[in-house]
């Protein structure tokens, strides 16, 4: 969400000023990330010893198991992603942080980039594990880890501008409320929908092929090839709203 133009003085000035806070979101928050990157590490190797040990009759299963544990990653990451908004909700901080030449501007697309790098890390990594695991024999579930990577970026897009104009526990609520009524609405088609690929005899059979992407219909194909673009635009909309809002949301900050 940065700008075009003629570059000068003025403009590394401010890629110094950036440089800056990115390398103060890394130290600020290195314990969280190497946490992360442990608990990564962890399951990266329950993974790929999982999926080489195991006989050609188990794949459904672990199928499902790496899905749980692909979701699990994605759910830690943002969680995490919070404190890099909370950590800075203090007013002294923020009239420092407006005196540099980005201003409030550079302080919010630092908030923004932080997260992007730290998502991006994480599929990037996840894919290649999922290549490993699917050349020792496991299905592959790149479309898992692209609705998740995506799907996140979309809800960081909403729950972003409230986080930062009410505060952190707020634009939580805002997220927590979007999963749940992801969850309701998987309820009541639960109840009320065709689950008839659940409870026949092929029930484990029909979730694998819709986790791999080979049971998908048309209108699940348009979603996945339209959430991209879709969570990008979002992204840099939600990060220049961010931008106006920032200043609006100290007076809810401690001092």
């Amino acid at each position: 969400c940065g700008s075009l133009g003629r570059h000068g003085p003025a403009d590394e000035k401010e890629g110094e000023v950036m440089a800056g806070l990115l390398y103060k979101e890394f130290i600020l928050h290195k314990k969280a990330l190497w946490t992360t990157a442990g608990f990564t590490l962890v399951m990266t190797i329950y993974i790929l010893l999982t999926a080489a040990t195991s006989v050609p009759e188990d794949m459904s299963e672990l199928t499902m198991i790496f899905t749980v544990i692909y979701f699990m990653l994605f759910f830690f990451v943002g969680f995490i992603q919070a404190e890099f908004l909370r950590k800075d909700e203090n007013v002294k901080w923020c009239g420092f942080v407006t005196s540099t030449p980005k201003a409030a501007k550079g302080q919010v697309q630092c908030k923004y980039y932080i997260v992007l790098i730290v998502n991006v890390v994480m599929v990037s990594w996840l894919s290649l594990v999922d290549s490993a695991a699917a050349a020792l024999g496991a299905s592959s579930l790149g479309m898992v880890l692209h609705v998740l990577f995506w799907g996140q970026l979309l809800i960081n897009s909403i729950e972003f501008p409230f986080s930062l104009r009410f505060g952190v526990d707020k634009g939580t609520n805002i997220k927590m409320g979007i999963v749940l009524g992801i969850v309701m609405a998987a309820i009541i088609y639960g109840l009320f929908g065709d689950i008839s690929f659940l409870t026949s005899d092929d029930a484990v059979e029909n979730i694998v092929a819709f986790f791999t992407g080979d049971g998908i219909g048309k209108l699940g194909l348009w979603f996945i090839g339209l959430l991209p673009w879709v969570s990008l635009a979002a992204y840099i909309l939600s990060c220049r709203l961010s931008e106006k809002l920032y200043l609006k949301g100290v007076e809810n900050y401690d001092g």
